[in-house]
């Protein structure tokens, strides 16, 4: 599909994130990624005098399933959509600042109501009972398991990288 003097955004579509990316799976290319408050979206754009733009990813925030950072010398964004048949195929972006970007879209997804922690409910029977510990037992340390950083052990998002916990 190549597309030519097509406006990509809508008027109350703002882009909150851009940058200069490539992707290698499960397509191959290079081009713009920007994050919009409802998508994401990778455009190559070729030609000299007839400029034309090819979109290589457009995702609604709706069909992302999870987004992670890949590598240690490399930072790679991978994106979990979902195909219309279900199954979820994973997207491998190369673009700077990968943390930024997964940051942000879980951020989005977040305010969507897509990922939300919802605390356990105390049942009204646990609440009129007494403590029979002497000692409150030290709770266990909590590590994002994303990037490693310590977190608090109520934690629901990574306070460093903004991964789900």
């Amino acid at each position: 599909m190549t597309l030519k003097n097509v406006q990509l955004f809508g008027p109350d579509e703002p882009v909150l994130l851009s940058r200069h990316a490539s992707i290698e799976q499960p397509v191959s290319g290079n081009g713009m990624l920007y994050l919009t408050d409802r998508r994401l979206i990778l455009i190559h754009r070729s030609g000299v005098l007839r400029k034309t733009e090819t979109p290589l990813l457009d995702l609604t925030l709706d069909e992302i399933s999870y987004v992670r950072v890949e590598g240690t010398l490399w930072k790679v964004l991978v994106i979990g959509a979902r195909t219309p048949g279900g199954r979820v195929v994973a997207y491998k972006v190369h673009a700077q600042n990968p943390g930024v970007w997964k940051a942000q879209i879980y951020s989005l997804k977040g305010s969507l109501g897509g990922i939300r922690f919802i605390p356990p409910r105390t049942p009204p029977s646990a609440l009129n009972q007494t403590s029979h510990i002497a000692h409150p037992a030290q709770q266990a340390t909590k590590f994002c398991i994303d990037c490693g950083h310590r977190l608090p052990p109520e934690a629901a998002f990574c306070s460093s990288c903004g991964g789900p916990q």
